[in-house]
This record gives C-alpha cells, structure tokens and sequence, in this order.
C-alpha cells in the first residue's frame, strides 16, 4: 500500500511530465518502482534513446537536502505562482524566473484539462471540502470529520477517515450523491449529482440549492442589472 502525491508539468513538446511524491514501507519500494518501469517504459518503446535515462526515476528523499514537503513544493508552486522558487532551470534558452514562466503551465494545464496536482491513496479530499460547507453540527462519525475539518486538521481527519490505507468506498464518511435526468452540453447524461456527504446510518446535505444560468435578454420576466446595481 502506498499514498502521495502527483504534480504535472509540460515538456517542451507539451507532453505531461509527472513527479510523484509516495509514501511506503520500506518492504514494498522494490515492488512499487518495478510497477513504475512496467507501466511507464516498458509499455511503449522501451528502446527509444534516452529513454531508460530519463522516462523513469526514482529518488529517495535526503534529509540533507529538505524533507518531502520541500521537495514537492516547488513543482506545486511551479504550476501555481512561482512564489519562493526563483530562476526555471528548465527554461534553457532565457532562464526566465519561474513567476513568469508559471503562467505558461497554468495556460497549457488549461487548455488541456490537465489536473496540476492530486493527491491519492488517502481519504478523499472532496468529502473534506463537503464537510466545510456543514455549518452545523451532525451526528456520530460525521460530526468527528467536520470538526477535523473546521478546526481544520488534516491530520485528525485522516484518523476519522481510517488513515491512508483505506479504499475511497470503504470510509466511514463518503460522498452522497444523487442521479439526475439532466443532459450536458452536447446532450450526452450529466450523470450523478454531490449533494452532500453519508456514512453508514446518516446523511447530511451540504447542497440545499440548485442553481440555474439564465442569459439576459433570454427572459424578459427577470430584466436587466449591472454588477453595480446589485451590489447596492
């Protein structure tokens, strides 16, 4: 079993290029790093120059240099603002500071629908933002992750939640979700709807309204305000 976190950043040719942060035993890094060579070079063109280099690399965190906080901060920050990492050594031709070249990922993760960062192995971190949004007091283990999550502790959280090595069903706070006969866009269905969070004997809704986009000049009926009418 193993939990962390993933960042994603463009190569030069626009291709996503992934740093993962895991966390394991000792017993199982031989196991997992053979999983990574299977499915993330031998796959595909195992052989191409330089790959066997560069596609896959494992390194062990050295305290020496920083703790793990440290190492995936930066390619956090590097994806976000820039903020503390100074010049991008990757940015070869320039060697521009990472404030400005940060806003090229953020247009690249954009266009391409590319999630930045996710963490994974843990409890979810959408029920955690779901149980924010309960302003009031539940009942049994509802109640112990939204008061983890008002204080807020992640850390206390994760112990409600069972700790790391728990699958995403079998936490004692999940997801409530509901169906729904709506179409998307393109007509296709929109599928299942949060609603709020559930544990075996409770559900709490942390979504009590639904709201509709309505175009002006669409209805009459509603007529015409601008951003500063209605603020007054």
């Amino acid at each position: 079993m193993f939990y962390g976190l993933r960042t994603a950043e463009p190569h030069h040719d626009g291709t996503p290029h992934w740093n993962v942060l895991l966390f394991a035993r000792a017993a199982d890094a031989v196991a997992i790093a053979a999983g990574f060579e299977k499915y993330f070079l031998l796959n595909d063109s195992p052989e191409e120059p330089g790959a066997r280099t560069h596609r896959v690399r494992r390194v062990e965190i050295d305290p020496a240099k920083g703790d793990a906080t440290s190492y995936i901060a930066k390619y956090i920050s590097k994806g976000i603002d820039g903020f503390g990492v100074g010049i991008d050594h990757e940015d070869s031709e320039r060697q521009r500071d990472t404030i400005e070249t940060c806003v090229r990922v953020e247009a690249w993760a954009s266009i391409h629908g590319i999630r930045q960062f996710q963490f994974f192995g843990g409890p979810s971190v959408t029920v955690w933002r779901e149980l924010r949004r309960l302003s009031r007091a539940s009942l049994g283990v509802i109640e112990e992750a939204r008061q983890a999550a008002e204080e807020p502790s992640w850390c206390a959280y994760v112990n409600v939640q069972v700790g790391t090595q728990g699958r995403s069903g079998g936490r004692p706070v999940r997801l409530h979700k509901t169906q729904s006969d709506a179409v998307g866009l393109y007509g296709d269905p929109a599928g299942a709807r949060i609603v709020g969070v559930e544990s075996d004997d409770l559900v709490e809704v942390t979504r009590e309204r639904e709201w509709t986009i309505r175009w002006p000049g669409a209805d009459p009926s509603l007529g015409f305000f601008s951003s500063l009418e209605s603020c007054q």
